[in-house]
Order: C-alpha cells, then structure tokens, then sequence
C-alpha cells in the first residue's frame, strides 16, 4: 500500500511539471487509473506515457493511434482520440481512448475527455469513464 501511495505521488507530481493539467485534474487522474496497469510504472514509464498523452491531444486531425512503449520496463500503451464532445466552459474537448500495460499486467481499454478552458492552456481531465 505505502509503495502504490509513494507512486501515485509520483505520478501527480511528474503531471503537475509536465503541465499537462491543473492540480485538480492531475488528481482526478490518478483516480481514473489506479486499477490500472499504470501503477506499475516507473518515473521513466510515467514521463513517456504524459508525453503521449500530451501528443494525442495536440496531433492535428483527422486521429492516428499512437503507440509509446518503454523496453526497458515492459511498459507501454495505445492512445487514440475517438471524439471531439463540447462541454461547456472549455474551447476544446477530446475523447481518448487508452490502453496501458506493464509486465506484469495487461490493461482494457479506458475511456477519458480532457479539455482545456483556452485555446493552446492545459488539458485537464473531465471525466473517465
């Protein structure tokens, strides 16, 4: 319990540098993939894995998947942006569906939306599914 506690402290913070999302966001985050593979993952796993999200959400459209995987650990995933809902109070919206794996264990497909309130701001988790 006190190693899953020390990583999800980790992973807030690596978000929070990353500025991927605000402190809300990067703690809603944490929540949305507790069950996940994602808690196996290493700082290296965890700075690879921001950065792909980072780069589904800015990829230009129509949506490719993109995969990321760190060889060294076993980790990886697939990304791919599967809608563009509006929500209000945000410009922009992406629906992304993700799925992580760590060696040892397999991960399903997890259904998220990010948005951001500004054209170009922070992404910030509003939902997971």
């Amino acid at each position: 319990m006190k190693v899953e506690l020390v990583r999800g402290a980790a992973a807030l913070v690596v978000a929070l540098v990353a500025g991927l999302a605000s402190p809300w966001a990067a703690a809603n985050w944490g929540l949305a993939m507790r069950d996940s593979p994602a808690r196996d993952f290493d700082d290296e796993d965890l700075r690879q894995f921001l950065a792909a999200i980072r780069q589904v959400l800015e990829a230009p459209l129509p949506p490719q998947p993109l995969e990321w995987s760190n060889p060294a650990t076993g980790a990886g995933g697939t990304l791919l942006v599967i809608g563009q809902p509006r929500r209000q109070g945000f410009v922009e919206c992406r629906r992304v569906r993700a799925t992580v794996y760590s060696r040892r264990r397999q991960g399903q497909p997890q259904v998220w939306t990010a948005c951001r309130q500004e054209s170009g701001g922070n992404w910030n988790l509003v939902s997971a599914d």
